[in-house]
């Protein structure tokens, strides 16, 4: 065996052990709540329910198998015309910019619930409600996370073992980040299209996906190299959310956005404004000869700069009042702090 395998086994080991402790843990809880079925009749579907779930699991393994491939298309394009060492650089410029999209998976379970309720009830009126309030709050939440992640990508860079190599991806960060603000700013479009009977159009949309997805990458990763790819992903994400977008329009007449969007833009854009002013008062230091100590002074610097852009992000959105959702959880942790006696 190649030397250093048992480190493989390791980590493999390791990420087997914390699925499975998770695994036990939820099964722990559900115990505690009384709601684990264990008795095999509870999962029991009557004869005439059997072929309509058969066709809409089908639907969605396809489905869900094209999500994955179009994920990972850019990057096994950039491997095939752009070779291994621009990969490596690639993937991890493009999981800082996912980072922004971390919240949108709570928010999306929560909200799968409220919209198979709604769809039951034919409640469109409450499905539009919600499409509006899930887009506004994953615009903020998904925004404020871009504009800190951006203005301090210099930074995350020097901070970084070889980032003047992996300093090219910096504008991948950009373009990746931008595609999954854009597809969070969009709402639940997915999850109600997915609750609704007009689930076979995901798939379709997939496809078309892929297809944009493929010729963009061939035919900007030989010109722009990194960037291109990313480019290319953020151009299919743009339009896989104004097909789903004008989908839901169409055949519900429901879409997520109103007055408020233009708040929260003009809310992220001043803020980002203020960041860069920060940045450029307060440059960050250079770590060139400076050791392999940690870089106290870098990490204050982006301390400070982090938290004046994310207090004045908070104090403008209440103040503003953009989010309702918001304002009742600032509220709400004020009374536990014993800050407001209202």
């Amino acid at each position: 065996m190649p030397a250093g395998w048992w480190v493989g086994m390791d980590s493999s080991g390791g990420m087997c052990a914390s699925y499975g402790v998770s695994a036990l843990l939820l099964a722990g809880y559900l115990h505690g709540m009384g709601v684990l079925y264990l008795n095999p009749a509870y999962v029991r579907v009557r004869r005439a329910l059997r072929p309509l779930m058969a066709r809409y699991s089908l639907w969605m393994i396809v489905g869900g198998a094209g999500v994955v491939i179009n994920e990972r298309i850019d990057g096994l394009m950039l491997a095939w015309l752009a070779g291994l060492a621009s990969t490596g650089i690639y993937s991890l410029s493009f999981f800082i910019g996912t980072i922004i999209e971390m919240p949108r998976r709570s928010i999306s379970q929560i909200a799968g619930t409220l919209i198979t309720h709604a769809w039951k009830a034919r409640d469109f009126q409450a499905l539009a409600q919600l499409h509006r309030q899930a887009a506004l709050n994953q615009m903020l939440i998904g925004g404020i996370l871009l504009v800190l992640v951006w203005t301090q990508i210099d930074a995350v860079f020097e901070l970084m073992p070889n980032g003047h190599v992996y300093r090219e991806g910096k504008w991948v960060v950009l373009w990746i980040g931008l595609a999954r603000w854009f597809d969070m700013s969009n709402g639940v479009n997915t999850e109600i299209i997915l609750n609704s009977p007009y689930y076979r159009f995901n798939l379709i949309s997939i496809l078309l996906l892929g297809m944009i997805s493929f010729t963009a990458n061939y035919l900007l990763i030989p010109v722009y190299g990194l960037t291109g790819a990313a480019a290319g992903s953020t151009l299919s994400i743009l339009l896989f959310n104004l097909l789903k977008g004008g989908f839901l329009w169409f055949r519900l007449g429901i879409q997520p956005f109103n007055h408020q969007t233009i708040k929260a833009l003009a809310l992220l854009c001043g803020v980002y404004a203020v960041g860069v002013a920060m940045g450029a008062l307060v440059s960050f230091p250079n770590r060139s000869g400076q050791g392999a100590g940690i870089p106290w002074a870098l990490l204050w610097t982006m301390f400070w700069q982090g938290m004046g852009m994310l207090t004045l992000f908070v104090v403008a959105l209440y103040r503003w009042r953009i989010s309702p959702e918001m304002n009742g959880m600032m509220d709400s942790m004020a009374r536990r702090l014993g800050w407001s006696k209202a």
